[in-house]
């Protein structure tokens, strides 16, 4: 049963002051309780939603580094070497709506698409490379070492 104000004031107006201050003391839970309520998010698939948007497009990223080193693998040195930038990518584009998309890509661009971003991770996967294939004494050892990582994923 819901009361409007002036049916609220009335009969808060019969009661003794105790039953007063008691009625007070629950409206006022009533209304935080509301409060808090309405600032909650509707459901959970906003958030469900990004996660699943998120997963997917990991997934979409793993599947097709594979399919594209498979055919040069030189392809998986650029894509580990952007993987930092991808996730970060990803991150942000599972955190706005699907219609915000190119927007939100354009925006991630201009900021991160910089050589002084990027340039750090050139450094490391050249020297991961040159530490973990052996490339330096075998050149083939690259692409061995390629090899036996897309089969371990």
């Amino acid at each position: 049963m819901h009361l409007n104000a002036e049916q609220n004031r009335s009969l808060q107006a019969s009661l003794p002051s105790s039953s007063r201050s008691s009625t007070n003391s629950i409206n006022q839970k009533a209304q935080m309780e509301q409060s808090l309520q309405a600032s909650l998010p509707s459901s959970s698939r906003s958030s469900t939603n990004s996660i699943n948007q998120k997963a997917q497009m990991e997934q979409f990223l793993e599947r097709y580094t594979k399919e594209q080193t498979r055919q040069d693998y030189r392809f998986w040195i650029m894509a580990k070497m952007m993987q930092p930038l991808l996730d970060s990518l990803i991150e942000v584009l599972s955190e706005r709506p699907t219609d915000r998309a190119l927007a939100a890509t354009g925006e991630w661009l201009r900021t991160h698409w910089q050589p002084s971003v990027m340039r750090p991770n050139a450094s490391s996967m050249l020297v991961y490379l040159a530490t973990h294939t052996g490339m330096l004494t075998d050149p083939s050892g690259l692409q061995e070492h390629i090899q036996r990582e897309l089969s371990r994923q």
